[in-house]
């Protein structure tokens, strides 16, 4: 396979496998609105999102800020920056959608 289209794929992958997860626990939340979807969601969207976000994130800024050329290039800031990213998006999407709902009051005049 060329290497144009493995990446495509195993990008292409990790992008179905966050959004898929994030749709899945979404619909059980709103089916089921206790607190293991939220639990599942803070859990094991460490991963599934925090993570593969960052490498997709990583990926992307290797290739558009990346100069092989020069002597004192280094990869290391372009991930710490990828990692925040995903972070700062991991955090987001667990605000919007597994924000703790408060009921109204129910005043009694």
């Amino acid at each position: 396979m060329n290497t144009i289209s493995e990446v495509l794929l195993i990008l292409s992958l990790k992008l179905i496998l966050i959004v898929g997860f994030i749709l899945l626990i979404k619909f059980w939340f709103k089916k089921k609105e206790s607190r293991l979807p939220v639990i599942t969601y803070w859990v094991f969207g460490f991963f599934l999102v925090w993570v593969l976000t960052a490498q997709i994130l990583n990926w992307l800024l290797m290739e558009i800020f990346y100069i092989v050329t020069q002597k004192l290039s280094s990869d290391y800031p372009i991930a710490s920056i990828g990692s925040i990213i995903g972070l700062i998006i991991y955090i987001l999407i667990g605000n919007k959608y597994f924000k703790r709902k408060t009921k109204p009051s129910n005043p009694t005049m």
